[in-house]
């Protein structure tokens, strides 16, 4: 699966923002085989979907799930098809997060270039002059750094796509890496983690990283089983500083995440908020 945003061009028909997406008048062009490798396809087609499509293709595998082409925009059956997004990103065998920005993946797709690991990220030199390899954990929170800085860490939507995937390669505007439950590599550091390794990192609102206890937020999210209010807030929370561009979509853009924590809270959620727990979630929060 492919979690990436939308760039913002100009022209083109069935658009959202300007690019080519599944609209009931696009829909047989899109069917036609071979159309996204056509030339007038390509106008208005992102240049990371192609760049996914090619990492795809090199892994080995045959479907990619992209949002644009998947779910169909004037449909009324969009809906729930969102209300599945957690499945989807859950059940992918990887997401590819395309966090850098539309220009480079243009300019690696023009050159057939490929994007490369940043040795800034994995090492540093002591007072010595001596390279220095991070531990896990360090790199761990150097990385996530880097990736706060980026526009895909402040899209409302990318935000349960990153949480509720088991794997992510992460293209980002200086190198790339692999997140999972066993660890995090960015070409240099290749060794399998351990617990005290495998952080849970949240990009908090202003970008900056925070650590919490724990494997991954998937686990977290799906095995639950008391209602843990705490878990509640430090998933909510980064999430509530994050851009849409329809304020509309707020509750919508993490009903997956949702979805996976409310049968633990008696009661259920109502617009996002635990009824057990009503009282203190209309309160603000400490940051």
């Amino acid at each position: 699966a492919l979690s990436y945003i939308w760039p913002r061009t100009e022209g083109g028909s069935g658009t959202q923002s300007g690019s080519l997406c599944l609209e009931q008048s696009t829909l047989s062009d899109l069917t036609e085989p071979g159309f996204l490798h056509r030339k007038d396809g390509n106008n208005f087609i992102p240049s990371v979907v192609y760049h996914a499509m090619n990492v795809t293709r090199k892994l080995g595998e045959v479907y990619l799930w992209v949002g644009r082409f998947c779910i169909k925009q004037d449909d009324e059956m969009k809906e729930m098809q969102i209300s599945h997004m957690g499945d989807i990103y859950g059940g992918a065998y990887l997401t590819i997060v395309g966090a850098a920005t539309e220009a480079l993946f243009s300019e690696k797709m023009a050159a057939d270039d490929c994007f490369m690991f940043d040795t800034d990220n994995s090492m540093y030199r002591d007072g010595r002059g001596d390279w220095i390899i991070l531990n896990l954990k360090e790199l761990a929170t150097r990385l996530y750094s880097s990736l706060g800085r980026s526009t895909w860490t402040k899209r409302g939507w990318t935000y349960q796509e990153q949480i509720m995937s088991k794997r992510l390669v992460i293209f980002m505007e200086r190198g790339i890496f692999w997140d999972c439950e066993c660890g995090i590599w960015d070409g240099w550091n290749m060794k399998i983690g351990d617990e005290e390794a495998n952080v849970l990192l949240i990009i908090d609102e202003d970008g900056t990283v925070s650590t919490e206890s724990g494997l991954s937020y998937q686990k977290h999210c799906g095995g639950q089983w008391w209602p843990d209010f705490s878990l509640y807030m430090d998933l909510v929370c980064p999430y509530s500083g994050r851009n849409l561009t329809y304020p509309q979509d707020g509750l919508r853009a993490i009903s997956s995440m949702l979805k996976n924590l409310a049968s633990v809270f008696p009661g259920g959620l109502v617009a996002g908020l635990p009824m057990i727990f009503l009282d203190h979630v209309l309160l603000w929060q400490p940051s």
